[in-house]
């Protein structure tokens, strides 16, 4: 279910006719991981999910408030704006209705994951936040694969 719910945000991204050599290595990568390495296949997803929206230009802005830019703080419990693309500070976040609730854990896990990869990341699967990922890249990439109903 999980490389179904991929090959099918893989086909509504690719142009054809189009050479599209980062997302070839990232889907492959992605199923290659599903198959062969002993990973939870719920942070392949999320990490699949991560990058392909990172190739797709829409990189979840976690190191500053998405929205006005600033430095978001320690005290502050992180709120995810689908519509910003990240994090928004409390700021921000008093005007926008849509935000969603992050775990400090899961900012991390991303940010994490975007440095170093999901092989070599500590970061317990638990906190791979695979349901705001999915509702990011269907909301950035415009489709809704009915394949993904499951994976939520």
């Amino acid at each position: 279910q999980h490389a179904t719910y991929m090959l099918s945000l893989c086909e509504t991204v690719s142009q054809p006719g189009e050479r599209a050599l980062g997302l070839f290595k990232l889907i492959t990568r992605s199923l290659s991981r599903l198959c062969y390495q002993d990973l939870e296949p719920r942070a392949v997803t999320a990490a699949f999910l991560l990058f392909l929206t990172t190739l797709e230009g829409y990189r979840p802005v976690l190191d500053r408030c998405a929205r006005c830019g600033r430095a978001l703080g320690d005290a502050a419990r992180p709120m995810f704006s689908i519509e910003d693309g990240g994090l928004v500070c409390g700021d921000c976040l008093c005007t926008l209705a849509n935000a969603v609730p992050l775990r400090p854990a899961g900012s991390a896990w991303m940010e994490d994951v975007l440095k170093v990869g999901v092989e070599k990341t500590d970061l317990p699967v638990e906190d791979a936040p695979l349901r705001l990922l999915m509702d990011y890249a269907e909301a950035k990439l415009e489709c809704h694969p009915a394949s993904g109903r499951g994976l939520r």
